[in-house]
C-alpha cells in the first residue's frame, strides 16, 4: 500500500464516521419525538404495554450507543436526551458498552423501531374500539 492509497482510506473512514454520526443523530432526533408522543402524551397506557414499549426503546438506545462508542467517538452528551425521554436512570446513561458487553448491546435498531410502531399502533386500536363501542374490550 502506498501513501496515496492510505489517505484515501483515512478519508473514507471519516466520511463514514461522519455518516454515522449524522444517521444517528436523524434516528435519535426521531426516536426521542415518538417517545416523547407515546410516554408524555398517553399518561394511561397500560403498564405492560408502556414496559413493552420502553424496552423496545431502550434496545434501540443501546445499540445506537454502541456504534457511537465504537465506530465514531462522537461526544455522547447530546444523545443522552434521547435516554432521558425513554426514563433510563442516571447509571444507565453513564454505561458504556465493551468488548465484554457489545453482544447486550446489538439489536437492529429499524425492527425494534417497527416493533414500537406496531405496538404502539395496536394500542391506539383498542382504544379506538373501546371508544367506537364502549366499555373494555377482551383483546
Amino acid at each position: 500500500m502506498d501513501e496515496q492509497n492510505i489517505t484515501d482510506l483515512a478519508k473514507g473512514i471519516k466520511n463514514v464516521e461522519k455518516r454515522l454520526d449524522r444517521d444517528v443523530a436523524e434516528m435519535s432526533t426521531l426516536l426521542e419525538a415518538l417517545a416523547k408522543e407515546i410516554f408524555e402524551n398517553r399518561p394511561g397506557l397500560p403498564r405492560q404495554d408502556a414496559e413493552l414499549l420502553r424496552k423496545h426503546f431502550h434496545n434501540i438506545y443501546k445499540s445506537l450507543k454502541l456504534h457511537l462508542v465504537f465506530h465514531s467517538g462522537a461526544d455522547l452528551s447530546g444523545f443522552n436526551s434521547l435516554g432521558r425521554a425513554i426514563g433510563l436512570t442516571d447509571e444507565e446513561l453513564q454505561r458504556q458498552p465493551d468488548e465484554n458487553s457489545a453482544v447486550e448491546y446489538c439489536a437492529d435498531p429499524w425492527s425494534k423501531l417497527l416493533e414500537i410502531v406496531s405496538t404502539h399502533f395496536r394500542m391506539v386500536y383498542k382504544i379506538f374500539l373501546m371508544y367506537r363501542f364502549g366499555g373494555e374490550l377482551l383483546v
